[in-house]
């Protein structure tokens, strides 16, 4: 989101389910421990489902490539 402050230009950045499912997706990529959020508590329960069905998509995926 950016938004402009008299002669500032705001920009932040917020969590949704598609840049979670992109995160999680990074972490299997480049086979990462987990990943991380800046505060819980800000995020829905749509969010944890997400995280939940790309852990296990990934993790079934990773299975049929083999080692």
């Amino acid at each position: 989101m950016e938004f402009k402050d008299g002669d500032n230009l705001v920009r932040i950045w917020l969590e949704d389910e598609i840049s979670v499912q992109s995160r999680v997706g990074l972490a299997h990529k480049y086979d990462l421990a987990g990943i991380a959020s800046w505060r819980r508590g800000f995020e829905t329960k749509e969010m944890w489902n997400t995280i939940d069905e790309t852990l296990h998509n990934e993790s079934a995926d990773m299975k049929k490539a083999g080692p």
